[in-house]
């Protein structure tokens, strides 16, 4: 999750969101959907926007967005994209590995997410364990709502990565929560969708992502 990036781009209008009322169902993984995030982090506090741009079944192709860095120099390509499959599994769309469809079919089974649930064989960088963590309540849309706590747990003599923590909802395959050990966390606090329609980036812009698409 560290490889996340924030990126500007003028070629996928931001529309403004339709807010959901206290209580409201949190939406389906499709396009149009932002996910506000607040951050944490080395002392410093920031917020930043995920959308949506593309989905399937099991997959959904992703935006980083920070409204105040847009600019008309901005270009946009594969390194701004990335893929999350089943909420989970995050693939940078300019180099990374996708998951094959027996991967990506064991990934989905861990839904509904239930405490103990692992995966064992993974592509992701490093081939952690995949662990499902206990349920827990988590306050989002003015509500508490069921996420899991899902660990990336790699070798202890792999030096190179370190566990990685986050939150999904145990629903819905959304990651709502990133913690980063002593250094900080983020928290999605609100999941809409647009009422705007928007186009999906081209090929040449998803780069390794845009084989999802056929």
């Amino acid at each position: 999750m560290t490889a996340r990036a924030a990126i500007a781009s003028l070629s996928i209008a931001i529309a403004a969101p339709a807010l959901p009322a206290a209580g409201q169902d949190v939406p389906d993984v499709e396009a149009g959907v932002s996910l506000f995030w607040v951050s944490h982090y080395d002392g410093y506090d920031s917020s930043y926007r995920e959308r949506i741009v593309a989905a399937g079944d099991d997959w959904a192709i992703y935006q980083l967005l920070e409204d105040e860095r847009l600019s008309e120099s901005d270009e946009v390509g594969p390194d701004d994209f990335y893929a999350l499959f089943s909420g989970i599994d995050y693939r940078g769309c300019s180099e990374d590995e996708m998951p094959d469809q027996a991967e990506r079919g064991r990934l989905a089974a861990l839904f509904p997410l239930t405490e103990g649930g692992v995966m064992e064989e993974t592509t992701f960088s490093g081939g952690p364990v995949i662990r499902i963590g206990a349920r827990e309540d988590f306050f989002l849309m003015g509500e508490s709502v069921s996420v899991n706590k899902v660990v990336f747990d790699y070798p202890e003599d792999d030096e190179a990565h370190e566990d990685e923590t986050m939150f999904v909802l145990t629903e819905k395959p959304y990651t709502v929560g990133l913690d980063w050990g002593e250094s900080g966390k983020d928290r999605v606090t609100l999941i809409a969708q647009s009422n705007e329609i928007q186009d999906v980036p081209s090929p040449e812009m998803l780069g390794n992502c845009a084989a999802l698409l056929n």
